[in-house]
């Protein structure tokens, strides 16, 4: 349907680009130089989504250990359950290191 609205609206340019592009495998030749001119703001994506990050992994450990207990049956030992802790904390880190720089100005 896009391909007969595209040739009744570009005409011949769109039939050379049709010819010149491939539809399903892609040409990544000239994708450098177009994102050269582009910058990725870290900062404020950090700004914007840390607590969607850390719930990305805070999601990850739970469904990890969900699926050990009610999936498989096991129980947890006391070994495990400081695992799971370990694994917390850098979450907790992460969270409450961006929270503050971000509420404090520094994070940009």
């Amino acid at each position: 349907m896009k391909s007969v609205i595209c040739k009744e609206k570009f005409g011949k340019e769109y039939h050379e680009y049709a010819a010149r592009v491939n539809r399903f495998i892609p040409d990544f030749r000239g994708l450098s130089q177009s994102l050269q001119q582009y910058h990725y703001d870290w900062r404020k994506m950090l700004r914007k989504e840390y607590g969607t990050i850390a719930l990305l992994f805070l999601a990850i450990v739970v469904l990890v250990q969900w699926k050990k207990v009610v999936l498989s049956g096991m129980r947890l030992d006391s070994l495990e359950i400081g695992i799971i802790a370990t694994m917390l904390v850098p979450i907790a880190l992460f969270y409450g290191t961006t929270r503050y720089l971000k509420k404090s100005g520094r994070l940009g």
